[in-house]
């Protein structure tokens, strides 16, 4: 499996400690939260994969879309120029769980006409990117259209999306948003499926061996919540009591203490990117060299 770390303004530049050699990990940024500078100086030096998102999650509460996909497309194309490897991601309108059935399969209607738009876009551009389509979806019925339809478009990945608003709405069962991320894999025969905004770690852990690739937040969120991973278990910084700090990782070797401290970005980057390593040691991606 492959991770994709979501890294937003002023996140930790990981890949100045953890090399992409060893470390089996990319980038996932949304062109909604980045300039193209702001982009430049992210992942400027960065050797590995970028999944470009199109920021669709973003509007989850809007009524309509605030882009068309030719906007999102042309911004992710400048970004694309940037990066060694990319993915780039048709612009998506999610699902939201507040609103009727009629609503929603507005919403995976533009979607699919999105997608159409995204595809002939990337064929007429011939970037060489790798080109992901986002499922939405409600229920199994609603799931099972939109794979449809998109398969017959044709992409190298397809993402399920809204797996971080499922998880919050399911109230604590996250195991049935496993069965559900399982359904949709069975569904796809053999497709890359990628799932999007994994912060749940017992489902980062449960998926490592079953798809194609996530990306999560979880490093960082954590950090700034004060939370430190050990062995892929976040603790609480405030809860703890450290008399020794005996890690080995890189960020711990060039930061020492200053990553268990608190109150300042800096030091919950430095923490954020102990946890990415930390994270990734668990789940088997982390190579000897």
């Amino acid at each position: 499996m492959k991770f994709f770390i979501a890294v937003y303004p002023g996140d930790a530049r990981f890949h100045n400690l953890l090399d992409t050699r060893f470390y089996n990990y990319g980038y996932l940024c949304s062109v909604a939260y980045y300039t193209l500078s702001s982009f430049k100086r992210q992942i400027s030096g960065f050797k590995g994969e970028v999944m470009i998102d199109s920021g669709g999650y973003k509007e989850i509460n809007n009524q309509i879309p605030s882009r068309t996909q030719k906007e999102v497309f042309f911004k992710q194309m400048e970004f694309s120029k940037l990066c060694k490897e990319a993915i780039l991601v048709h612009y998506d309108f999610p699902v939201n769980y507040n609103l009727s059935k009629k609503e929603n399969d507005e919403r995976i209607e533009i979607t699919l006409e999105n997608a159409s738009q995204f595809k002939d876009l990337c064929l007429r551009y011939n970037l060489g990117c790798k080109t992901l389509a986002v499922i939405q979806g409600y229920d199994l019925k609603s799931l099972t259209y939109c794979i449809t339809e998109l398969k017959k478009i044709g992409f190298d990945i397809y993402g399920l999306g809204g797996v971080a608003k499922l998880v919050q709405t399911a109230s604590g069962k996250w195991l049935d948003v496993l069965r559900m991320i399982y359904k949709v894999k069975s569904m796809l025969a053999g497709k890359p499926l990628h799932v999007f905004g994994v912060n749940n770690l017992n489902i980062i852990k449960r998926l490592s061996s079953e798809i194609y690739s996530l990306d999560s937040s979880s490093p960082t969120k954590g950090a700034f919540c004060s939370r430190i991973f050990i062995n892929g278990i976040q603790k609480d910084l405030r809860k703890m009591e450290i008399s020794s700090w005996n890690c080995r990782c890189p960020a711990c070797l060039k930061y020492g203490d200053q990553v268990l401290m608190r109150g300042k970005k800096y030091y919950n980057n430095c923490r954020a990117i102990h946890n990415l390593h930390d994270l990734l040691s668990t789940l088997g991606l982390v190579k000897k060299g």
